[in-house]
C-alpha cells in the first residue's frame, strides 16, 4: 500500500511539474506592426467538405474574433457560388480538387470543375480555362503527395500545418503525442511545435524560378481544432490593405495571393505585418515580390522584418535556393545581386514543450527573379 501511494505522490508530482513547466515557456513574438496590411488564412475546410466540421457563417465569425480580415475556403470539390461577406469577413471560395496526382486548388475559378475534368491529365490546363490558378496543395504530404509535373502550376504550398502534423504522425504518433498533451494547457506552444521546414515542398518551388510561380503557406482547417486558432497558425498577409468597397476585395484578395504579392507568418508568435521585399535602383523601386527585372536595372534587394521580442531572430536571403546571406539584424541591403531567384526566409528559435528549443521558419517571402543581361552568362 505504501508503494501505491509512492507512486501515485511521484505521478502527481510528475504531473504538476509537466503543468507548471509548460506555463512557464514563452514563446517569442513579434513587435507591433504600424501598418494596415490586410491578414488572412488561406487553406480552410467548411462543412462542405466531407471532412469538415464547421458552416462558414461560423468559420468567418471565428476569423473576426481572430481579428483577421479575410479566409480562403478550399472545401473538397465543393465551392460557394460567390464570394461572401460575413461579419466583416472576406469570404473567397476556391475548390481543392481531387485529382489523379494529388490535390490542387483552383484558386478563383469560376466554377466547380466536374469529375471528368478534374481526371484530365491536364488538369491544370482545365483550371486555367475556367479562369482558375492552380495551386498545389501539400504537395510534399507524406499521404497525399503531389505525383504530377510542378510546370503549368501557378503555385504550390510551401507549409502546411496538417501535412506537418501528419509526419510527426507518421513515427507511430511519438512525436505528435506530446503535442496532444500540451495541447489542453498550451494550444499555441503545442502548434508552434509544427513550424518544421517542408524541405521538399520547398526544393520543389525552388526549382520553378519564374518568381509568378507563387508559394503559400496552408492551414488546412478542417474544424478539429479551435477553428480561430487553427487559422491563425500560419497568417496570409498581403502587401496592401483590401479595398474600403466590399465588392472589390474577393478580386483584390486573389490577385494578391497568385501574383506573389503576400508573405507567410507564424500567428503563434503574435499578429505582425509582413516582410517588405524589393529590387532597387537609385531609390525606386524596380521590382517587388512576384516580379522578374533585368540585372542591369538593379542596384540592391532591400528587405525589412519586424522586429522579434524574445529571440534572436536571423533574416536569410537566398538565391535559386541557396542561402546567400543571413543577419540578426530586422534590415538588409544587399549591394550588387547577380542573376537568379531571390527569397527570404526568417527563422525564429522557438522553445520546446517542456526544455530546449529549435530555429523554425517564421516567415516566408515570395520571390524576385534577377535577369541575366545579353552578354551576361550566370553563374
Amino acid at each position: 500500500m505504501r508503494r501505491l501511494v509512492l507512486v501515485v505522490l511521484l505521478f502527481a508530482t510528475l504531473v504538476t511539474w509537466a503543468a507548471l513547466r509548460l506555463l512557464q515557456r514563452e514563446l517569442p513574438h513579434f513587435a507591433d506592426a504600424p501598418d494596415a496590411r490586410a491578414v488572412g488564412s488561406f487553406h480552410v475546410h467548411s462543412d462542405m467538405s466531407h471532412d469538415g466540421r464547421v458552416p462558414v457563417a461560423d468559420i468567418a465569425h471565428a476569423a473576426a474574433r481572430a481579428g483577421l480580415d479575410f479566409v480562403v475556403l478550399t472545401d473538397h470539390n465543393a465551392q460557394l457560388p460567390t464570394a461572401t461577406q460575413v461579419d466583416g469577413i472576406t469570404v473567397v471560395s476556391s475548390a481543392e480538387l481531387s485529382t489523379p496526382y494529388g490535390h490542387v486548388i483552383a484558386l478563383g475559378g469560376k466554377t466547380l470543375l466536374g469529375k471528368a475534368a478534374r481526371e484530365r491529365r491536364n488538369v491544370l490546363d482545365a483550371i486555367r480555362e475556367d479562369g482558375g490558378r492552380p495551386i498545389l496543395a501539400h504537395p510534399a504530404d507524406v499521404k497525399r503527395p503531389w505525383a504530377g509535373p510542378v510546370g503549368g502550376a501557378a503555385g504550390l504550398e510551401v507549409a502546411n500545418l496538417a501535412a506537418s502534423a501528419r509526419r510527426h504522425r507518421a513515427h507511430l504518433f511519438l512525436d505528435l503525442l506530446p503535442l496532444l498533451i500540451a495541447a489542453p494547457l498550451r494550444p499555441d506552444l503545442a502548434l508552434a511545435q509544427l513550424y518544421d521546414r517542408d524541405r521538399r515542398a520547398l526544393s520543389r518551388w525552388d526549382e520553378e524560378t519564374d518568381p509568378r510561380v507563387v508559394g503559400l503557406c496552408g492551414n488546412d482547417a478542417h474544424g478539429w481544432l479551435d477553428m480561430g486558432l487553427n487559422m491563425s497558425a500560419w497568417l496570409t498577409v498581403l502587401d496592401e490593405p483590401l479595398p474600403p468597397e466590399q465588392d472589390a476585395r474577393p478580386q483584390a484578395i486573389v490577385a494578391a495571393l497568385t501574383q506573389g504579392r503576400s508573405s507567410c507568418v507564424a500567428g503563434m508568435l503574435g499578429r505582425a505585418a509582413g516582410l517588405t521585399f524589393v529590387a532597387r535602383a537609385a531609390g525606386a523601386t524596380v521590382a517587388r515580390a512576384g516580379e522578374s527585372v533585368e540585372v542591369t536595372s538593379v542596384e540592391a534587394l532591400d528587405v525589412v522584418v519586424p522586429a522579434v521580442i524574445g529571440a534572436r531572430a536571423r533574416l536569410v536571403l537566398l538565391r535559386n535556393g541557396a542561402e546567400l546571406l543571413e543577419t540578426a539584424r530586422s534590415e538588409l541591403h544587399y549591394v550588387g545581386p547577380l542573376s537568379g531567384t531571390y527569397r527570404v526566409e526568417v527563422r525564429v528559435p522557438v522553445p520546446g514543450l517542456w526544455w530546449g528549443e529549435s530555429a523554425v521558419t517564421a516567415m516566408y517571402s515570395n520571390r524576385i527573379r534577377i535577369l541575366a543581361a545579353r552578354a551576361e552568362t550566370s553563374p
